[in-house]
């Protein structure tokens, strides 16, 4: 009996085991990007160049459902396939796939960082795996002063989830129902909710029928707020114009009108000005020939 109860738990302890490790090798979900060891135009330190590695991991460890690996550890994983030509890539694109390959990754990130005065400029650039191809490619700015954990996620965004790379955009205006068009397009009436819009500068136009137009360039930035208070002035006597004339009736909207057109005046019509104009040019022929050869039966024709 004892013995039996040794067998059953060494049996436990196996599936608990085999579960476990089943559970360590299932694929994650999402993309597995490894950052390849990043190269230096201006011959930085080691150490410098090993912290911009961090930030950028970092930034793309901030995506969802994103898994990195380090350029530390790709550098390794080098070293123990003895392929030490895929530590130093620079950029190509056949030798970041084999890199790609060789860590079971989905995508591989390039970094190229340049110095610029205090500013570190890192060219970026992401390669699908599986079709070896450039997927696309960006540059991420540090300057003094600058928040680098955002600006890095941002560059992340932008080269391995660019449908995220948005910010916020609301729009205020004391006139309601007024409409709001971006880059041409209309995106909604005040009042306005949050507007999620892609970085960068964007046309924007608030029209209503009573008042002028709100027209503004606007500039979005990455997970940032930004907000516009529309102040739209009225057009000077356009409602009180349309009552006095009747067309309008008091508390009515022009926005609803439906203009009616007014009778032509009978000496605006078409054939009375067409036949003053004959009138003017048989007088002026008259006149040019003296009158010694004007016609009783042309008058009497017309």
């Amino acid at each position: 009996m004892h013995a039996i109860k040794i067998l059953s738990c060494s049996l436990l302890l196996v599936v608990l085991g085999a579960s476990r490790n089943v559970a360590e090798a299932a694929p994650a979900t999402g993309k597995s990007v490894v950052l390849a060891p990043a190269t230096s135009m201006g011959g930085a330190a080691k150490k410098g160049l090993r912290n911009l590695e961090v930030l950028i991991e970092g930034g793309i460890a901030a995506l969802p459902q994103t898994q990195v690996i380090s350029a530390v550890k790709a550098a390794k994983a080098t070293r123990k396939a003895k392929r030490p030509e895929l530590r130093t890539c620079e950029g190509n694109t056949s030798c970041l796939k084999e890199l790609g390959v060789l860590l079971n990754a989905s995508h591989v990130v390039y970094a190229e960082v340049s110095d610029l005065g205090d500013a570190h400029v890192v060219y970026l650039k992401s390669v699908d795996v599986s079709t070896g191809s450039e997927v696309r490619s960006t540059t991420l700015k540090l300057t003094k002063g600058s928040n680098r954990k955002t600006e890095s996620k941002a560059a992340a965004t932008q080269l391995l989830e660019p449908t995220l790379y948005v910010g916020t955009l609301k729009v205020n205006s004391t006139v309601a129902d007024a409409t709001v068009f971006l880059d041409g397009h209309k995106v909604g009436s005040t009042p306005s909710p949050p507007l999620s819009v892609y970085v960068g500068s964007h046309a924007m136009r608030v029209t209503h029928p009573e008042h002028s137009d709100y027209v503004r360039f606007v500039d979005v930035r990455f997970e940032e707020e930004t907000v516009v208070d529309a102040q739209l002035l009225g057009l000077p006597g356009h409602s009180e114009k349309l009552q006095a004339e009747g067309v309008l009736g008091n508390g009515a909207n022009p926005s609803n009108l439906i203009v009616k057109h007014r009778a032509t005046p009978w000496y605006l019509r078409w054939y009375t000005i067409s036949g003053g104009v004959a009138a003017i040019a048989i007088t002026s022929a008259v006149l040019a020939s003296g009158g010694s050869s004007f016609d009783a039966d042309l008058i009497r024709d017309l």
